[in-house]
């Protein structure tokens, strides 16, 4: 079972997502059960998780009465270094200096707070509220901890395995101990609880995850491709277009897995969206995914689906959706896109705006930090006057050409439609003001960039996957 890396714009979203995660399963466990446990590491960041979580308008979220809370860290005991579960046989319940401000601020009564060091083994009265309050499997039901420079955490002893382990990576600093992690496919890092009852969770910033990523490429993991993502790289194909297909499988099927039973389900169009669609599938051949609808994007979609019993229905039969699953161009730090390669843009941007939320799949080339610096914006223009089209288009600082077929011939969409894909020089620097420009000339009927529409992308590279929110 593989690891979820998910990367957030900075520092502050990595922290909200902790606390929410906390506010989520807490809530959770609070009313199957009547109590969570929850383990942090006496780290500033984890401090930084139980500030948010003291703070509206999460304070009024979390069931406080059905918390129990470990800081591990420190030497509450004064025998860190030689921690075992002799030297640590009762829990320290005042907070140490570094936890106080935090532990202060939370509506949390002093029995339900512990602190024991780090690498300690739970003291048994601990272990045996945990053993409750986790449904008798005991550990603690989430760990909250930080990734330092050299791949190490604060942690309690291996004896019992947490339910969920989040790791917080923050920062460039952590880059190298990321990037060892992916590579390595070991899911944790170094001296964390194993083994865990739940997938890894890493909230990572973006500017720890490029650097993880440019790392990766220089010190060779690019040699490797992945087979689950997440999980450990094997030897890459030596065709580079293979290589490239398995990245786009890697990420497809990933995104099919989001599919729930129940769900109405955009289906996008293109090389990678293609996979989504085998994803989906085989899911429902295997039968952990029943009564799902998929409304395609294109023809070539539709008859793919078709092909492989994928149930399918247009947008007048199931006019409110999901969730829409699509390829991307490029795509933005801000989850912003260039779609339209494939030729359905219109197509797309429909199925995409009548759904609850989107998802992109694509792999790590398709990143860019300004839109149109790799691909150009496909522009869907009526085939009368297009040349007038391309003179408008021409005006916003592009150089506009009209897209043909194998026989030299103007592209045709299924919608009748020509495409002039627009090169920027130097990217598209207000994004914004083109698609306003763009859809005010009569007869330019819609354009490549998709602007607030996706939230979350999922992105292959030779380690696994990687989740990008907006």
């Amino acid at each position: 079972m593989g690891s979820d890396y998910e990367v957030y714009r900075d520092i502050s979203a990595v922290l909200g997502a902790a606390a929410d995660e906390v506010v989520r399963r807490s809530r959770e466990a609070a009313r199957l059960r009547g109590s969570f446990a929850l383990a942090v590491s006496a780290d500033s960041r984890a401090k930084q998780v139980l500030g948010l979580l003291a703070d509206d308008p999460r304070r009024d979220l979390v069931p406080w009465d059905s918390l129990w809370v470990v800081a591990v860290g420190g030497d509450p005991t004064g025998a860190a270094s030689e921690a075992s579960s002799e030297s640590v046989t009762a829990p320290t319940v005042a907070p140490g200096a570094e936890m106080a401000p935090m532990v202060s601020q939370l509506p949390l009564g002093s029995d339900r707070y512990f602190e024991i060091a780090e690498g300690a083994r739970l003291p048994p009265g601990v272990g045996a509220l945990l053993a409750g309050s986790a449904g008798g499997v005991g550990g603690p039901d989430l760990t909250i901890v930080s990734l330092r420079p050299d791949g190490t955490v604060d942690a309690p002893a291996e004896d019992e395995p947490p339910g969920r382990l989040v790791v917080l990576v923050t920062g460039e600093a952590a880059a190298a101990a990321l990037a060892d992690a992916r590579a390595s496919g070991t899911d944790r890092p170094a001296r964390s609880p194993r083994p865990m009852r739940d997938r890894a969770r890493w909230l990572i910033d973006r500017a720890g995850a490029d650097a993880s990523r440019a790392l990766l490429a220089r010190t060779g993991a690019s040699s490797s491709a992945p087979t689950d993502p997440g999980r450990t790289a094997r030897r890459r194909p030596a065709d580079g277009a293979s290589d490239a297909e398995e990245l786009k499988a890697v990420v497809g099927r990933r995104a099919a897995e989001l599919v729930r039973s129940g769900d109405r389900v955009g289906l996008g169009t293109g090389s990678t969206a293609r996979h989504v669609v085998l994803g989906l599938a085989d899911r429902l051949r295997r039968g952990d995914l029943t009564d799902v609808v998929g409304v395609p994007t294109s023809r070539a979609t539709e008859e793919l689906a078709r092909e492989n019993s994928v149930p399918v229905a247009s947008l007048d039969e199931q006019p409110r959706l999901d969730l829409t699953i699509d390829g991307a161009d490029e795509i933005a730090p801000n989850i912003d896109l260039v779609k339209g390669l494939g030729g359905a843009l219109l197509r797309e941007k429909i199925v995409a705006a009548a759904s609850e939320r989107m998802i992109v799949v694509a792999d790590e080339s398709k990143l860019v930090d300004l839109l149109g610096t790799i691909a150009p914006v496909p522009v869907a223009v009526t085939p009368f006057a297009w040349r007038s089209h391309a003179r408008s288009l021409r005006q916003l600082g592009c150089e506009p050409a009209l897209r043909t077929d194998a026989s030299g011939a103007p592209y045709v969409t299924d919608d009748g439609l020509y495409l002039l894909d627009c090169r920027f020089a130097e990217g598209v620097a207000d994004p914004r003001l083109v698609e306003r420009t763009v859809c005010r000339h009569p007869g330019i009927v819609e354009s490549g960039l998709f602007l607030g529409m996706a939230d979350t992308a999922l992105v292959s590279d030779p380690a696994g996957v990687m989740i990008y929110h907006r």
